[in-house]
């Protein structure tokens, strides 16, 4: 107090009073690096010591504050340590002894400003972070616990889900061995059926005579498709005949084998009884390509002029041969009745 009394009496008027101390308000400096300077012995707060300067008088007083980083308030982030030691280490008290208001006028500048970093500043600008930060912690949390909610639904609905797929796979197991332990019998009956039709048909297929008349069913397939393709006909018909021209080779070669066999040819006879006019057919194709001439001598028709000129009778004959026989009865008639 006497030093600032003692300055406030030499000043001239508007002479300035700048003093310059540790700031207590940075808690770094007042609880430790104050003290590492032994001439110090306790810290003066900055409100005290602008108080003595307006008790000793002076006309205007300003507290402005030292040393600071210059960007601590810039930083998006500030943490709890920043408030501790990014407070203005040191601070400084300016005083101006009273004067004419033109003196005051040169000096208006630097008691205008603010200077340095408070405690309270800092400390506010902490607090307006913290509170962001809880406030988005707490949109945060309000998402996390809607999305559990939507979870535990799910899960709920998974459990469901799972217990009726467990009970679907329970009668799927036992529809599955009710299949396997009761057959279908009725499918069954008819795949054995089918079986046994298909058994036939390909011994059908294997045999001798459904591969000996395969060229006759393929003649009639032409015949029967003949009347619906008109445009074709004159192809098919060359088709036809060069077809029975290659097959009548195989037939002369089977049928001359048939006559020359008696058993085979009694055989065959026999069963041609039940068809007249196929066996009709076959003598007369036997007589007209000269096959009887290759058989043995008792099985040929034989006309004996000294038996009283014995014809054969109608019951040998074809119906061919029954026309000849009857125009020989008349030509034998014809030829008696001119000797007469």
């Amino acid at each position: 107090c006497q030093l600032v009394e003692a300055a406030y009496r030499v000043l001239k008027p508007g002479g300035l009073l700048i003093m310059e101390t540790p700031n207590s308000e940075n808690l770094l400096v007042g609880t430790s690096s104050f003290y590492l300077d032994p001439t110090h012995q306790r810290p003066v707060p900055a409100s005290l010591l602008s108080f003595l300067v307006e008790y000793a008088k002076f006309g205007r007083v300003k507290t402005i504050f030292l040393q600071e980083q210059l960007d601590t308030l810039e930083k998006q982030e500030i943490s709890l340590r920043s408030v501790f030691e990014n407070v203005s280490p040191d601070y400084g008290v300016i005083a101006q002894k009273k004067a004419e208001p033109a003196v005051y006028r040169l000096f208006d500048a630097p008691f205008t400003r603010e200077y340095g970093t408070r405690l309270l500043t800092l400390a506010e600008h902490y607090d307006k972070q913290l509170k962001t930060h809880i406030q988005w912690c707490h949109t945060e949390l309000a998402k996390v616990e809607k999305l559990i909610f939507t979870l535990n639904i799910t899960n709920q609905r998974n459990i469901q889900l799972n217990s009726q797929i467990q009970i679907l796979q329970n009668e799927l197991e036992i529809v599955n061995k009710q299949k396997i332990t009761k057959p279908n019998y009725a499918v069954h009956y008819w795949w054995a059926t089918a079986d046994v039709f298909n058994k036939q048909i390909q011994a059908i297929y294997s045999s001798t005579s459904w591969r000996v008349t395969a060229p006759l069913r393929k003649i009639g397939r032409i015949l029967k498709n003949l009347p619906k393709l008109p445009i074709y006909s004159i192809r098919v018909a060359h088709r036809l005949l060069a077809l029975l021209k290659q097959i009548a080779p195989l037939t002369l070669r089977l049928m001359r084998m048939l006559l020359l066999k008696a058993e085979l040819k009694k055989w065959v006879s026999h069963k041609l009884t039940q068809y007249p006019y196929l066996k009709s057919r076959l003598r007369q194709m036997t007589i007209r390509l000269g096959l009887m001439d290759r058989l043995p001598f008792n099985y040929q028709i034989v006309f004996n002029s000294e038996e009283n000129n014995a014809l054969p009778t109608r019951d040998n004959l074809s119906s061919r041969g029954v026309d000849i026989y009857q125009d020989l009865k008349k030509a034998i008639k014809r030829k008696g009745r001119g000797k007469k």
